[in-house]
């Protein structure tokens, strides 16, 4: 029989459905990125994904979110006391997660997927050949091909049909399933949003029918409108794409949706936007939060609380007697509707605002800072730029002419400060390259010269921290992020005679936090919001004082928000993260801009806040961006003494694309700023140009020391992709056996070794300064005894020049005595090889790896400095070469200044320990009390992209970069033909176009939902 004609048919409703269908696909690959990082264990996506994409970090927390949001009412769903439950599925694999997951919880259940034909049959397929999902199922079967129903078991069934043919639909159900005396839970994962009103209403009120059913339903909403920036954005990307929300606008808020379903006959409707779910304790622990940083380093908090203030998930029931301490509890707690911020109740402040554009799309910056110099001129630094993170200055001025900076300083940066000192200078503090690449390095600017010069490092590296001018060119710092994902909360005093000392701290002290808002009065100030360790932000508003005294400084906390009367959660106005305290120009008082609240979405007239610290109070401002509205996160706002100043900012939203603030906007009382300010020409990047002149040595990161229990906790040692000393493992009895005397009686004194014999400590691979000499065994072990510069890296006693070495091939009578531990069975399982490396006080030149390895200390100790590869460029690595001549032991900066950017790592090794070096990691050893004995394991990480043919050291580089090289030395002959000038032209829009590539390289942005 032909199905009924569908009364919501579209004009070129067949092509929307394919552009639908795509943004499943898409969807699909996101959760196959998080699948790989999040769940290492589990590969229910992989089958349906044929090529894995790694998406970016706030993509992969977004999406986790979601899955998060779904399986947990899934889960309460089989957790129900009831003796038969359908679970109806709107598209996923997640029936088989639960499967195989949750076979316990599964045994009364049966899982239904609906989704359009062509998927279904597409999933069927995938099924039919894919023995790991097979094997979930019994007694499968795939009925005849005009049947709805694809495929058909036990445990799971398979139908394609369109959801807006309901008749049909219910009939397939019925034919299959006892469906009206089941527990039944309807879920739809952004699926009907792309369905017009009416269909999706109805398909809704059919589910109502049922008279034992729950819904949940996650997709998109509007909570400040339409012409919110992220909003605007993610409108448009659906749009582009073919695939228009069409839901979101009827019911654009959370109470909107609940009352959608209320009306189509669902008695009991609550919601809760991701953001919310994300804070509470119920639905996701802090342990469970905190987890998540250990597997993706992650910084994006502005872009993740907007994308997560924009879906929402609604859990409906046709029963009301649940209870808020029952299954379903967490979804039941709290008014999930969306509270205005507890305000003054006069009128708004009115506000004269005014925007100043910029030139050549200058001002595209987020997360830098600004601080204004000697008026009218405003300086603007670092920051994530369109396509990377900037080491420039920017000037903002009135119509007068300055010189733009063209000078070196600091490397590129964000989520730093700068703080105004006397004379026309700053000081810019710490700050951050990627979330795990902090930052202690300290700079002061001097605008009169136009030069940067470096001062002494700040206690602890740190971003997102607050810093402000106190009297007399002193800058007091508080809390911020620092290494190993830390949070402080400790007060650190910079003066220009005694640069860095540490602050008594006192009172009522704020937990540790980062991104939270500090601003200097008088002889004390004000703090604001910033996150906790747990990643929920902070309600308070804290006053404090200052003072020097006899034994030192000291700062008095005092939390005052009670002085603002008893306001909490959504109705908090401090409950902020990424925000900025400024001097208000409406007269005695604060403004609060921006950034993100901690419970929900700011709305438009909630941004911007003026703070009455006298009377504690809060007003909002009568504002009227127009139609070149802001959005109000990663911006950088100054006060000068004619108004505020609110310049830069903007995010990524989501995967819908970029928005940016280009520009800056004013903020005065009417007619006070007449001016019309602009930004001069954009400096030269500093990590472009020469380099700087610096008076001190970046700072060493100590290797971390970590214990391991389980193989499990060595792959996230290995995903985290950064050196580690294990601790505490069991390499066997070589640590206790190989002395000198029992290598020569278990090995032989005359077996003949190849050895390096050097002339200096530092040995030069590039420059061969040491030669190959053959010994026998007890020679050498003398020769290194005696103090002589030998070293031995073993290679195969079999094939040397064509076989990798292997400790127990090539010296059989002691491989017994080391073993590798358990907990590095990814290493046993992937080994490549395993060299011997004895030394004698002699320094291995700087060089990387392609492949990772664990060098393993047996007797002795070992000094390594480690740089992370993206360092290569700055420590004299040649194209093609693996090696540098450097010796960094002995290099300062009067030597070779690059040093300066570059991030040294030091690792000192003793007897049993292990140094897990990853792969690229450049590295330089010495040992530190004349010999040393120690095995390497190398072994491959890669699933694929090693260079084809023998490898016999492990480090040749990649199979891409190899024929890469070659395909450039083919490009370059191509311009040998034309003029010098043109090729050069031409060569260098390549390069450009490279590096472009590379800084965007390894982040897709999909176009899903």
């Amino acid at each position: 029989m032909q199905p009924k004609k569908s009364t919501w048919d579209l004009p070129g409703k067949g092509k929307q459905d394919e552009s639908i269908m795509g943004t499943n696909n898409s969807s699909i690959v996101s959760k196959r990125s998080v699948e790989r990082l999040y769940f290492p264990g589990e590969d229910f996506f992989r089958h349906f994904v044929k090529k894995p994409q790694r998406r970016s970090p706030t993509i992969n927390r977004g999406y986790w979110l979601r899955m998060r949001a779904l399986e947990y009412v899934v889960h309460k769903f089989l957790e129900e006391p009831t003796e038969r439950k359908i679970f109806v599925n709107l598209g996923d694999t997640l029936p088989f997660q639960c499967l195989a997951k949750h076979p316990e919880k599964c045994q009364n259940a049966k899982f239904v997927d609906v989704d359009y034909m062509k998927l279904i049959k597409k999933k069927c397929a995938v099924v039919a050949e894919t023995e790991q999902l097979r094997r979930l199922l019994s007694g499968m079967e795939l009925p005849a091909s005009h049947s709805n129903t694809v495929l058909r078991s036990d445990q799971y069934l398979a139908v394609g049909c369109d959801l807006r043919e309901l008749e049909e639909l219910e009939r397939t159900l019925a034919a299959e399933v006892d469906i009206e005396n089941c527990l039944v839970l309807f879920a739809a994962e952004v699926s009907i949003t792309y369905m017009e009103a009416g269909p999706a209403d109805a398909l809704i009120k059919w589910a109502a029918s049922f008279h034992n059913s729950r819904f949940c339903l996650i997709e998109q909403l509007l909570p400040d409108g339409p012409e919110n920036p992220f909003a605007s954005t993610m409108l448009r990307h659906f749009d582009k794409l073919s695939t228009p929300l069409r839901c979101v606008h009827k019911y654009p808020l959370i109470k909107d949706q609940q009352q959608r379903f209320r009306d189509a006959g669902w008695p009991l409707a609550i919601a809760h936007d991701l953001w919310k779910l994300w804070g509470m304790p119920e639905f996701l622990t802090a342990n469970q939060r905190a987890a998540l940083n250990k597997i993706e380093p992650f910084d994006e908090w502005e872009e993740f609380a907007l994308f997560a203030s924009h879906y929402f998930l609604l859990f409906a029931s046709k029963s009301v007697c649940l209870g808020k301490d029952g299954v379903y509890g967490a979804l039941l707690q709290g008014d999930p509707s969306s509270d205005k911020i507890a305000v003054k109740p006069e009128a708004a402040i009115p506000a004269q605002i005014a925007f100043h554009g910029p030139a050549k799309h200058q001002g595209c910056r987020r997360f830098a800072a600004a601080a204004p110099l000697k008026s009218p001129a405003v300086s603007y630094h670092g920051g994530l730029g369109a396509k990377s993170r900037l080491s420039s200055s920017e000037l903002i001025l009135h119509d007068v002419p300055k010189i733009p900076s063209s000078l070196p300083g600091p490397r590129p940066r964000m989520c730093h400060t700068l703080t105004c000192l006397e004379g026309g200078r700053f000081l810019l503090v710490g700050g951050r390259a990627s979330p795990d690449d902090i930052l202690a390095d300290c700079w002061i600017y001097d605008s009169p010269t136009d030069k940067w010069h470096r001062v002494g490092d700040i206690t602890a590296p740190r971003y997102r921290h607050c810093a402000v001018e106190l009297p007399n060119s002193q800058v007091l710092v508080f809390g911020g992020r620092t290494n190993n994902n830390d949070l402080l909360n400790d007060c650190v005093l910079w003066t220009q005679n005694s640069g860095w000392k540490r602050v008594c701290v006192e009172g009522e002290i704020p937990q540790p936090c980062f991104g939270a808002t500090m601003i200097a009065v008088a002889s004390g100030g004000v703090l604001v919001g910033g996150m906790t360790a747990e990643e929920t932000v902070l309600e308070g508003y804290w006053e404090w004082n200052f003072e020097m005294g006899a034994e030192g400084a000291s700062v008095k906390f005092q939390n005052a928000s009670s002085k603002f009367g008893s306001v909490s959660g959504t109705k908090n106005p401090f409950c902020r993260f990424g925000a900025s305290l400024v001097q208000s120009p409406f007269g005695s008082g604060l403004l609060l801009v921006g950034g993100i609240h901690g419970k929900r979405m700011l709305k438009r007239d909630e941004e911007i806040l003026f703070i009455d610290t006298t009377s504690h109070s809060v007003a909002t401002l009568s504002l009227d961006f127009g139609a070149r509205r802001p959005l109000l996160v990663g911006c950088s706002v100054v006060s000068t003494p004619e108004a505020a100043m609110i310049i830069g900012g903007g995010a990524v939203c989501f995967s819908f694309g970029p928005f940016w603030n280009d520009g800056l906007w004013t903020l005065s009382a009417g007619g006070r700023d007449q001016l019309t300010w602009k930004f001069q020409e954009k400096a030269v990047d500093s990590n472009t140009g020469d380099q700087a002149s610096v008076s001190s040595y970046p700072t060493i990161s100590h290797v971390q020391r970590l214990s391991i229990k389980s193989a499990q906790d060595f792959e996230g040692v290995l995903n985290k992709a950064e050196p580690a000393i294990l601790d505490g493992l069991d390499i066997g009895s070589c640590s206790q056996n190989w002395s000198f005397a029992y290598l020569k009686e278990h090995i032989g004194v005359r077996r003949q070794v190849i050895v390096h014999k050097a002339e200096r400590e530092h040995m030069d691979f590039k420059t061969k300064n040491f030669s190959y000499v053959s010994q026998s065994f007890g020679e050498f072990l003398d020769a290194v005894e005696e103090g002589q510069k030998l070293y031995l890296r073993s290679v195969s006693s079999e094939e040397p020049a064509t076989k990798p070495t292997e400790l127990s091939r090539d010296f059989p009578e002691i491989s017994e005595d080391f073993r590798l531990p358990p907990e590095l069975d990814f290493v046993i399982r992937n080994a490549h090889s395993s060299p011997l490396r004895i030394s004698g006080p002699v320094v291995m030149w700087l060089h990387y790896d392609v492949m990772a390895n664990v060098l393993c200390q047996v007797r002795g100790s070992k000094r390594l400095m480690l740089y992370p590869p993206d360092d290569v460029s700055h420590l004299c690595f040649a194209p093609g070469a693996s090696s540098s001549s450097l010796n960094v032991f002995e290099m300062t900066l009067e030597t070779y200044p690059a040093l300066a950017y570059t991030h040294p790592h030091e690792a000192v090794l003793h007897a049993g320990d292990i140094l897990f070096i990853p792969a690229l990691w450049l590295h330089t050893a010495s040992p530190t009390d004349g010999a040393s004995v120690s095995v390497n394991v190398f072994f491959r990480n890669l699933k694929a992209g090693y260079a084809a043919g023998k490898d016999v050291y492990g480090n040749r580089d990649l199979q891409p970069y190899e024929k890469g090289r070659l395909d450039l030395a083919k490009m370059i002959k191509g311009f040998e033909q034309l003029p010098v000038e043109i090729g050069r032209f031409y060569l260098k829009r390549l390069a450009d176009e490279l590096v472009q590539k590379a800084n965007a390289f390894g982040v897709s942005e999909p176009a899903d939902d």
